[in-house]
């Protein structure tokens, strides 16, 4: 079957991949991993051969789930699912820290079908960095949702991207009125459409610009 496998396969193209890649049978068995899925094993203290070739992929789930790994349940029963045909793929992301670092990874999951056989395909993708990205976004974005000053960003065309709590406060318009919505819409009645057009001109031309007003009672 390995054989077979290798044929339909060629190692050398999922060799040639950065992710880890693995490809289990309907049992669970891996059938064959790629250079990264081994390489991942060595420089992480593990023995490329337990974790390889003829290892039960879902054994090892198992076992981690027993000792109360709820990650490791989970990615069993996804595999398990795809493997009955109740679905063609999954996804799932887990975190999977280094002694020097937290990193996450994301299981993409696909059925194969393999000498009439069910099969998956298993890619684990290093997706530490977009986490952090992730994380630094939230972490700005809670800032700006406390300050207590109006913070208001748009598009060069005024069409209002982000409207924080305190600009809701002071002008009168919910986040959700407010999005989508052109600046120069809610720019006062007093104010003149061209003061409004200069308001605008500003950001565009790379400068600040403040707009004083609150919404009509």
């Amino acid at each position: 079957m390995l054989a077979a496998l290798s044929d339909s396969i060629p190692a050398v193209t999922i060799d040639a991949l950065l992710e880890h890649i693995v490809v289990i049978d309907q049992g669970g068995t891996i059938l064959s991993a790629n250079k990264a899925w081994r390489d991942f094993a060595l420089a992480n203290g593990g023995d490329p051969l337990c974790v390889s070739e003829g290892i039960n992929y879902l054994d090892v789930c198992d076992r981690a789930a027993m000792s109360g790994c709820g990650d490791a349940a989970h990615v069993a029963s996804l595999v398990r699912d795809t493997l009955a045909g109740r679905r063609r793929c999954a996804t799932f992301d887990y975190p999977c820290d280094a002694p020097h670092e937290p990193r996450w990874f994301s299981l993409k999951m696909t059925a194969l079908d393999h000498a009439g056989a069910p099969a998956v395909v298993l890619v684990h993708d290093n997706i530490t960095e977009l986490k952090s990205c992730e994380r630094q976004i939230q972490f700005q974005a809670s800032l700006l949702a406390s300050v207590e000053q109006a913070v208001i960003a748009t598009d060069v065309a005024g069409t209002i991207l982000y409207w924080n709590p305190f600009a809701e406060k002071l002008y009168g318009w919910s986040a959700a009125e407010a999005m989508g919505r052109n600046i120069i819409d809610l720019v006062p009645a007093d104010s003149s459409a061209e003061r409004a057009a200069q308001i605008m001109a500003r950001p565009c031309a790379g400068a600040a610009a403040s707009i004083r007003n609150s919404r009509s009672a």
